[in-house]
């Protein structure tokens, strides 16, 4: 097996974030030698914000021919590539949606979209597309890239899932980056592929969605055929006052449904707010129902059991079947 960080015989070399690369390997790195380049046109060196792709901590690279620091984030990996490519390129794709800092599945090219009938940049680490005179893009970081809206259209061309595409549209939610309107107006007028699958994860999204893994519970229960619940539903007193806030809810039935990521309480301080908690709940006589991360991806079929059990016994009528295509998504990994 070639070694990852053996220089190619173009010159050029594949980087990314959480890679580790030696003395040679980030010399010949085309990506960091265009990135170190450019701290050196002009009196100040720009610093480049510190990213963070998919938990992965960004690689410090230290170009040995000078003592400037490069942190390889997003931002320089598609500054460094485009510096590269024809004019009127832009970052896209994945790289599109680390640049506005919304969770895409991990992918270790950076992405770049040249223009119609230009000539594809070829570099290792580097994936170009042929782009249509209709794609909108827009600045960010100073760095030319796919519009929100043409990002998710484009990630659904390519083959991202539409568990994924409807985590990254309630992101996009979240980030104020767009409206489900107006997503799915740009869905509707784009006469290119991933339309289809675009256009039935834009209806999946949900406003007030705080986390990815709030999606992923929800998808997993309304792919499976049950009642979908509330987003974001915040539980209040007697007297109209503020007490909770609950990532599902089903309001008829007061059953909450919520993830939780921990392994433990983190002090005993949040132990002891969890009991009381779970104790103002029942004399409001709500069921909490709690699923983990192994509910998801290594038991699913036992979290919608669950769910289903106590939307039966709050007289909801449920099917006795699921459907099949929740199965699809979330397969079994135990």
């Amino acid at each position: 097996m070639q070694n990852p960080n053996r220089p190619t015989g173009s010159g050029s070399f594949a980087i990314t974030s959480g890679q580790k690369l030696g003395y040679d390997g980030a010399l010949r790195s085309s990506v960091i030698t265009s990135a170190y380049t450019s701290t050196r046109s002009g009196s100040a060196r720009p610093t480049y914000p510190q990213g963070v792709i998919h938990n992965l901590p960004p690689t410090r690279l230290r170009l040995a021919a000078s003592a400037a620091d490069v942190i390889v984030t997003p931002q320089v990996r598609a500054g460094a590539a485009l510096r590269q490519a024809r004019p009127d390129s832009y970052a896209s794709h994945h790289t599109a949606a680390e640049l506005c800092g919304l969770p895409v599945p991990h992918d270790d090219h950076t992405h770049i979209t040249v223009p119609e009938h230009g000539e594809r940049l070829r570099r290792q680490g580097v994936k170009s597309h042929l782009g249509q005179a209709a794609a909108r893009r827009t600045l960010r970081h100073k760095i030319p890239l796919s519009t929100p809206e043409q990002t998710f259209i484009d990630l659904a061309a390519t083959g991202v899932k539409l568990v994924d595409l409807v985590v990254l549209g309630d992101a996009m939610l979240k980030a104020e980056l767009t409206t489900i309107p107006t997503l799915i107006g740009a869905i509707e007028t784009w006469q290119w592929y991933g339309t289809r699958l675009a256009l039935r994860a834009a209806r999946l999204l949900r406003e007030g969605v705080e986390s990815p893994m709030e999606t992923r519970v929800r998808l997993l229960l309304v792919l499976a055929g049950l009642p979908e619940p509330t987003v974001n539903v915040i539980v209040r007193a007697e007297d109209g006052s503020w007490r909770m806030r609950f990532d599902l809810c089903y309001l008829g039935q007061r059953l909450i449904v919520e993830y939780d990521g921990r392994r433990h309480a983190e002090s005993p301080e949040q132990w002891e707010r969890d009991i009381y908690r779970r104790e103002d709940l029942d004399r409001m006589d709500y069921r909490l129902l709690i699923v983990t991360s192994r509910g998801i991806y290594n038991e699913p079929h036992r979290t919608l059991q669950r769910v289903r059990d106590a939307l039966y016994e709050r007289g909801v009528q449920v099917p006795s079947r699921f459907k099949n295509e929740w199965r699809r998504h979330f397969p079994t990994t135990a």
